[in-house]
């Protein structure tokens, strides 16, 4: 037990007699080479920071686009169709172009990359191979998009968002051609009813006048015929010794049918001409309508050939950012690699040493 023991205890205590060898050996070393390491050092950390000025700045540019939304309604509307504002909201819609979800998605996986690089070569005289990544993203109601990117370039920068809006209209122009074309064909048909309701008017009108001229015409005949019928009645009397009453009440008769007539014609003639009044007066609110509401089409046409679907909220000219280069971190990287690059080359060369010198003894 006492041998078991003390060789347990001399075991350990060589254990701890190599450990200790080995750290002051590492001691050894880097005291040997203490020259290359702190020099291998200097020249990492030197390094470290050449290659953190000779680095790019990089800016990040930013804008804010919202979409701004059409409304598909106004009083033009209600007016033409006689509905109220409530059921013309519900019968038309607010109109975006896109929803700025899909716009986001669009500009991020790149779809409008090659037509910013048309448009920057043809508009802007600005030959690139490729747009730089943008980051996009929603804010408020999600009807504002910011938009930014990375480059050393601030010029190029600019130009590439202060261009993508017009890209993004480009893009879109199908359907806001169509939507034009819609509300403007809406406007014409709405037109063209009133004017078909103001040709019927006319039509009537002149139906009415010439039935005007007609009673009017009647009117003078019956009133000649009454007037021949006294002359009759009192000729009769006059040559005739004894008073026949048949012939005079035969005579007043016809006369009271007569003006009986003539009472209705008068009638009717009335009304005639005061519906034709009405009439008249309802053609000149049409003519009025009419006028009023080519000019609201063409006021329409030239508001939705003007509307900014699309809107520039702030300026990429604003907000320019640097980015600032790391160049303590950097250097401290190359400081530290540079250590223990050089604690590397030391242990390398002095087990080298040791080999050839056991190798030449």
């Amino acid at each position: 037990m006492k041998e078991n023991g003390s060789e347990l205890q001399s075991s350990s205590k060589s254990k701890f007699e190599d450990d200790s060898f080995e750290l002051i050996d590492l001691l050894r070393i880097f005291w040997q080479w203490k020259y290359l390491i702190l020099i291998g050092t200097i020249i990492c950390a030197i390094a470290g920071g050449f290659v953190s000025y000779q680095k790019v700045q990089n800016f990040r540019i930013s804008t804010i686009l919202v979409l701004n939304s059409f409304k598909m309604i106004d009083d033009f509307s209600s007016k033409v169709t006689g509905m109220r504002n409530e059921e013309v909201e519900s019968a038309n819609d607010i109109f975006y172009i896109d929803s700025a979800a899909n716009i986001k998605a669009a500009i991020e996986l790149g779809a409008l990359n090659d037509d910013l690089i048309t448009y920057l070569s043809n508009v802007k005289n600005i030959d690139i191979l490729s747009v730089p990544q943008f980051s996009i993203a929603l804010l408020g109601n999600d009807n504002y998009l910011q938009v930014s990117c990375l480059t050393s370039d601030v010029k190029l920068g600019v130009n590439i968002l202060n261009s993508l809006p017009l890209v993004v209209l480009k893009k879109y122009e199908p359907i806001i051609q169509a939507l034009q074309n819609r509300l403007i064909h809406n406007r014409a048909d709405e037109i063209a009813d009133l004017e078909r309701r103001l040709n019927f008017l006319k039509t009537d009108i002149a139906s009415a006048s010439k039935r005007i001229n007609e009673l009017e015409s009647d009117k003078k005949a019956l009133s000649k015929n009454i007037n021949a019928l006294h002359l009759q009645r009192d000729k009769i009397l006059r040559n005739s010794n004894s008073i026949d009453t048949l012939p005079l009440l035969l005579y007043a008769n016809t006369i009271q049918h007569i003006m009986s007539l003539s009472n209705t014609y008068n009638a009717n003639l009335f009304n005639y001409v005061s519906g034709l009044e009405h009439k008249k007066q309802e053609v000149k609110m049409l003519d009025l309508q009419i006028k009023n509401h080519q000019k609201e089409q063409v006021a329409l046409a030239n508001k939705l050939k003007n509307f900014p679907y699309i809107q520039v909220v702030q300026s990429p000219e604003n907000n320019i950012q640097s980015i600032e280069t790391k160049t303590k971190l950097l250097i401290l990287i190359g400081t530290i690699a540079g250590f223990i690059l050089m604690l590397v080359i030391a242990l390398f060369l002095d087990y080298v040493l040791k080999a050839l010198n056991q190798n030449q003894s």
